[in-house]
C-alpha cells in the first residue's frame, strides 16, 4: 500500500488558480488532495486519480459555468496486487492508459467551458503552441495553457507557460500566483 508510481505534480497551480478565481469574485470548488485552502472555497478531497475523476464528474453535475483542469493526473494505471511484491527478483509492470479526465468532462458536459493544460517535455515553443491549438480544436476550448515541464513547472513554485487563446498567445513566467492571475485575466476577456 505504501509503494506507488507517481509524478512530481504538487497541486500548487490549481490552488493558486482557485484562490485567484475567488479573489476575482467567482464561486469556486477545488478538487485536490491537500488541506483546505480557504473557508469560502469549496474543497473536495481526492487521493487517487480514480477518486479525482469520480469526484470531478459528480461535482460537475451541479451546473458549473467553467472547468479549469491544471491537474496532472497520471496517464497510466496498473492493476492492484493483493500480495507483497518480492524484491528478490525482477518484475514487469503492465501500465494501461487511463482515460483523460478532460475528455470525459467534454463528453459528459458538452456545453461546459473548459480551460485545459497540456504539459510537454523538451519541445520548442512554436511546437508547444501548435500542439495546444490542435488540442483546443479537439476539445472545443477557447483557452489552453501549455508548458514545458522539463526544467520547471511540476512541483515547483515557478513556471513558464503559454496561455493560448483563439487569437492570442501570451507567455507568462514567474511564481504560480502571477501565472494564475494572468490566466484568470485571459478567461475574463
Amino acid at each position: 500500500r505504501f509503494r506507488s508510481l507517481t509524478n512530481k505534480a504538487s497541486g500548487k497551480t490549481g490552488r493558486e488558480i482557485a484562490k485567484e478565481c475567488y479573489r476575482q469574485g467567482a464561486k469556486v470548488c477545488i478538487v485536490h488532495n491537500h488541506a483546505s485552502i480557504a473557508n469560502k472555497i469549496k474543497n473536495l478531497q481526492a487521493r487517487t486519480g480514480k477518486e479525482m475523476q469520480e469526484t470531478v464528474l459528480e461535482e460537475l453535475k451541479k451546473d458549473y459555468d467553467l472547468y479549469i483542469t491544471p491537474a496532472a493526473l497520471t496517464d497510466f494505471t496498473m492493476e492492484k496486487r493483493n500480495e507483497k511484491i518480492s524484491s528478490e527478483k525482477p518484475i514487469e509492470l503492465c501500465l494501461k492508459p487511463r482515460p483523460k479526465l478532460v475528455q470525459l468532462v467534454r463528453e459528459g458536459f458538452p456545453e461546459l467551458e473548459i480551460v485545459a493544460f497540456k504539459a510537454e517535455v523538451g519541445m520548442p515553443e512554436a511546437q508547444m503552441v501548435e500542439n495546444a491549438r490542435k488540442k483546443m480544436k479537439e476539445l472545443g476550448n477557447k483557452i489552453l495553457v501549455t508548458n514545458d515541464v522539463k526544467e520547471e513547472g511540476m512541483g515547483t513554485d515557478n513556471n513558464t507557460v503559454f496561455i493560448v487563446s483563439e487569437n492570442e498567445v501570451k507567455k507568462e513566467s514567474g511564481h504560480k500566483e502571477k501565472i494564475a492571475k494572468a490566466l484568470v485575466e485571459a478567461i475574463a476577456k
